[in-house]
């Protein structure tokens, strides 16, 4: 089997691709029309479960819409995603490259993209910033893994223009191409505030110390531990959660990273991928949110994560793409 064989149909179920469709009042304008599919808590847009967004949220990006409508510019949303799978035996046995989960979630974003050109056809785009080269020294990756895995999404990309019908709706991008000449300035933005996360760590102030236990929390079932090293992995691994809630602030947050971006692309807006941000938080996949460290799997006409140990106990049947030498899904 090749990637060129897999359909829309056969990844998407009917219910589901039903689902991307405008809904048109007779006094709406193009504005309204591309703020209701984004933000409507029935769209397949944004994700389901994360925090309500305040009125006022709401009109900052309506109002960012209206203006680049108006002008009949493009439209520009950032996030960051997409990362190797981590390397530990029982969630991946060794196979972190992308696979059908990150296939859908780009033909799902193009699909998105789509439906907003139909009454916007100047351009909607996504601009994702990869986010291996965030996790690199928790994930345990190499450079090699890095670039392979980043090469393998640029052809899944080109892969889902053909499934879908569009073109260059989603731009995969990393940091040291975002920031160009600025780089320099923004990494040592960021060790300053990786180091300032420590402090505040160290020195237990909330809620910084509890948010950072929670990434330890949340990142420590999927990497192996030696008992003989407990001291020294609690000490890194708190290192690289300041580290990547500094990133994050940055990004997100904090007005000079976020000026330089939005200074190279004035168009820009931002998408989260987290539930608990009071932002646009986007939903990356309709079947899940998230996971991309399990594996996809298919029964019974369901998708399914699973990890390792589940696929196998369960006897699924690894699909192979000509184009790939690792599963790239599992099925029954």
């Amino acid at each position: 089997m090749k990637i060129t064989d897999l359909e829309i149909n056969n990844l998407y179920f009917k219910s589901i691709v039903d689902k991307y469709n405008l809904k048109v009042k007779d006094t709406d304008t193009i504005t309204d029309v591309i703020h209701r599919f984004l933000f409507s808590n029935q769209s397949i847009v944004q994700l389901e479960g994360s925090s309500i967004m305040s009125d006022e949220i709401k009109n900052i990006y309506y109002s960012k819409l209206s203006t680049l409508v108006s002008k009949g510019a493009p439209i520009d949303f950032f996030l960051t995603t997409f990362s190797p799978k981590f390397k530990k035996e029982n969630i991946s046995n060794g196979w972190i490259h992308p696979d059908v989960a990150d296939f859908i979630t780009l033909i799902h974003l193009q699909m998105v993209a789509k439906t907003i050109r139909e009454i916007y056809p100047y351009n909607f785009r996504f601009i994702i910033a990869y986010k291996g080269d965030l996790y690199q020294r928790v994930g345990g990756w190499t450079k090699e893994d890095l670039d392979k895995t980043y090469r393998i999404l640029q052809e899944l990309n080109l892969a889902a223009e053909k499934i879908t019908g569009t073109r260059n709706s989603i731009v995969l991008t990393r940091w040291t191409e975002m920031f160009g000449d600025n780089l320099y300035e923004f990494e040592n933005r960021w060790e300053t505030k990786s180091e300032h996360y420590y402090k505040l760590w160290n020195d237990k102030r909330e809620p910084y110390y509890s948010q950072i236990e929670k990434w330890k929390e949340n990142i420590t079932p999927y990497l192996d531990i030696d008992s003989d090293f407990t001291e020294v992995f609690n000490f890194f691994l708190t290192k690289e959660s300041c580290r990547i809630r500094a990133f994050n602030n940055l990004i997100f947050r904090e007005g000079r990273a976020l000026h330089l971006l939005k200074k190279l692309n004035p168009n820009l807006l931002i998408a989260h991928t987290s539930k608990k941000s009071k932002f646009f938080s986007i939903l990356l996949n309709p079947y899940f949110q998230n996971r991309s460290h399990l594996r996809m799997a298919v029964w019974d006409e369901k998708w399914s994560m699973e990890n390792w140990a589940s696929i196998n106990k369960k006897k699924y049947e690894p699909v192979y793409l000509e184009e790939y030498n690792y599963p790239f899904f599992f099925k029954k």
